[in-house]
């Protein structure tokens, strides 16, 4: 059975890159990559969530003096840990 399968899969896989795809939908690449990519940040954030850490990935509107404030007194103030990165 599993033979059969590897087969049907060398199979389309030939097919599809006889059709020649990129051709065809080849403008799509960019904006799946870029949506991929944003995909894979949200779930990179949502695994490093830290207490006491401002969340500060995305806000609309922007005070630096305030972030740099924060940064300042929260760095003084805290302990390193390793953080895990997902792929």
């Amino acid at each position: 059975m599993s033979a059969f399968i590897i087969k049907i899969n060398a199979f389309i896989k030939g097919l599809i890159l006889c059709i020649r795809p990129h051709k065809i939908i080849g403008f799509l690449e960019k904006p799946f990559y870029f949506i991929a990519n944003l995909i894979k940040l949200s779930r990179w954030i949502s695994h490093n969530k830290v207490e006491g850490v401002l969340d500060d990935f995305f806000t609309a509107k922007r005070d630096y003096s305030k972030d740099l404030n924060y940064m300042t007194t929260s760095l003084k103030n805290t302990t390193y840990t390793r953080m895990k990165y997902y792929t």
